[in-house]
């Protein structure tokens, strides 16, 4: 129990580190581009669309989701592939209305220390 705690307190750091970075970014002017890398088509846990949530991002825990800001209008998350694995996805997300919509993916690599 103890290390699935940690596993989860992990993978939301990572996943509020690299919302920060890009919350940063938007606020300096950064937009909703799609040019650059492939989309993987893979990244974000997928569940039936009936009962996905369009205001939340996917793999987020309530206590992250309350710190996005509310004026925010792109989110990345980074999904771990396993507990041990390096292997991740980036996956940016754009708010449309109150939703926020996946708007591709990229395949990336968790070094040993960060």
């Amino acid at each position: 129990m103890r290390t699935l705690r940690r596993l989860t307190t992990l993978r939301t750091l990572t996943a509020l580190t690299a919302l920060t970075a890009l919350t940063t970014l938007t606020a300096c002017g950064g937009g909703t581009e799609r040019g650059g890398g492939a989309d993987v088509g893979k990244g974000a846990p997928t569940r039936p669309a009936a009962t996905r949530d369009p205001t939340r991002i996917p793999g987020v825990g309530d206590r992250w989701q309350r710190r996005i800001p509310a004026d925010s209008r792109q989110v990345v998350a980074v999904y771990g592939d396993g507990r041990d694995s390096a292997k991740s996805t980036v996956v940016l997300y754009a708010k449309q209305g109150a939703a926020w919509d996946r708007v591709r993916g990229w395949p990336a690599h968790n070094g040993k220390k960060g």
